[in-house]
């Protein structure tokens, strides 16, 4: 994900204050949430949501290097395919547009922190873009037999091409959405942007931007795929890791592909048809003995 702040109207209220740990804005809100069950305090940082394709074709150029990438994982193949059906299809969504009443501190400067440091004076709004089942493939490996020695952990952020280009051209339409009524009238003219942002509005820019600034949506998935061994699958539909024969993976990373919304309410589907799996395996042993 990555995302743009824009600064907004003076009297505009966000949560910018409560970032930066201003006492009378914490006192306030504490104070209003603890009379009322309001304010601040009861709402989330995200004041809007909304799922949406690519407004403008990918040149044919884009896809056909694109392919060159293909051999890059057992599955990406079937993978482009049908991520290439997506793009061509507007009304299928390949990225999320998150409205945030406060800053973002992407980039460089962040570091790892995205709401608690490098915050700059001033209220903002801020529109995040997330891309949806991307194509890069990270990794995660032990490193020794020691349980405890820290894993090798490689997210691979943007390492194919076409995602950098996708969510290039996805954050290059966050233009098109704050100079749209009512949300223009809200934003200063010719306000401040956050520390990164690029002077202007072109792809070239904006991938520039992405390589810069993108960092994780805290929703990791996939890394013990549902698949067939020769696809790169690590557990079988009964959820055991190929070549054990009761060691079962029970989260998010079993998903072949990420799911184009919050994974929440799948992993409870994962972990309900866990449940019922492993009560089926009881029951056959139970009657066997």
């Amino acid at each position: 994900m990555t995302g743009l702040s824009f600064e907004v109207q003076d009297g505009v209220k966000t949560l910018d204050d409560l970032l930066r740990q201003d006492t009378g804005a914490t006192d306030s809100a504490m104070k209003e949430y603890a009379e009322s069950r309001s304010g601040p305090l009861a709402t989330g940082g995200v004041v809007s949501y909304a799922l949406l394709g690519l407004q403008d074709p990918l040149p044919p150029d884009v896809l056909l290097h694109a392919s060159e990438f293909a051999n890059d994982h057992p599955l990406l193949p079937a993978q482009l395919e049908y991520y290439t059906r997506l793009l061509h299809t507007p009304a299928e969504a390949t990225a999320t547009f998150c409205g945030q009443a406060s800053q973002g501190n992407f980039g460089a400067e962040a570091g790892s922190s995205l709401l608690q440091s490098g915050l700059l004076p001033g209220n903002y709004f801020t529109v995040a873009v997330y891309i949806l089942q991307p194509l890069s493939k990270g990794s995660v490996h032990i490193r020794s037999a020691d349980a405890f020695d820290a894993i090798k952990l490689d997210p691979g952020y943007l390492r194919h091409p076409l995602d950098q280009e996708v969510l290039a051209r996805h954050l290059a339409y966050v233009s098109t959405i704050v100079s749209q009524e009512p949300l223009a009238s809200l934003l200063k003219p010719g306000g401040r942007r956050n520390a990164s942002a690029p002077a202007d509005n072109s792809i070239e820019s904006m991938r520039e931007y992405v390589k810069k600034t993108t960092l994780s949506s805290w929703h990791p998935t996939s890394t013990c795929p549902m698949l067939p061994v020769e696809l790169g699958g690590v557990v079988d539909n009964r959820l055991i890791v190929y070549g054990t024969r009761n060691l079962r993976v029970v989260d998010a990373s079993i998903f072949p592909l990420t799911t184009r919304a919050n994974p929440m309410a799948t992993v409870y589907a994962v972990a309900e048809r866990a449940a019922d799996i492993i009560k089926e395996g009881l029951a056959t042993r139970t009657e066997t003995v």
